[in-house]
């Protein structure tokens, strides 16, 4: 059997953004029979969708990935990964870095293709920490209300405008307003 594997880092919401779709077509049009698809960073260990396709392969099956790093970023797991598909006589094919694990020159350009992909990510880590101590973000959305829009939030629902309005003019939920201003909705729920 040949299997694909996709992966994108981002889970969750941001999945949305970051679209298998292209490494899925790549897959199929190279003849995998079977396409996984996972969403989760490269570089941890915990990835089930990968694990259970590590368990489900046999002797003559192949795993093909459109490039090395979305099999993992870790030089480690990596070649551990390789090594054990490898042993159960199951090849190993990345479309972008024409990859055959089956001699010797493909298991030191894997080797020295997963030092470039760890280094990589090594850098994308310290860049965005550099980032976020330069601007004082951590991450996360944009607040939605300056502290001066805050403040004039604040005067508006004292004067009796309704939570609701007051989210309007700022273009945003009267949820957004209710933890501006520190309030509950449980606790106001006629505004």
């Amino acid at each position: 059997m040949r299997y694909g594997y996709a992966r994108t880092s981002s889970i969750g919401a941001r999945a949305d953004r970051q679209s298998t779709l292209p490494q899925e077509q790549a897959l199929k049009a190279s003849g995998c029979e079977l396409i996984v698809i996972e969403h989760g960073s490269g570089s941890k260990k915990d990835r089930p969708v990968m694990n259970e396709l590590m368990n489900r392969v046999v002797e003559g099956d192949s795993i093909t990935v459109l490039r090395l790093d979305r099999w993992g970023r870790s030089l480690v797991d990596l070649l551990q990964s390789i090594q054990v598909l490898k042993e159960r006589s199951v090849d190993f094919r990345s479309l972008t870095e024409s990859l055959d694990t089956s001699s010797a020159a493909g298991m030191l350009t894997v080797s020295v293709l997963g030092a470039a992909a760890q280094y990589e990510k090594t850098l994308l880590v310290e860049r965005l920490a550099e980032s976020r101590k330069a601007t004082g973000r951590h991450g996360g959305r944009p607040k939605s209300l300056t502290e001066a829009n805050i403040r004039l939030a604040r005067r508006l629902v004292n004067e009796g405008e309704s939570v609701v309005d007051v989210g309007r003019q700022f273009g945003c939920s009267k949820r957004t307003i209710y933890r501006a201003l520190s309030f509950s909705a449980c606790h106001h729920p006629s505004r």
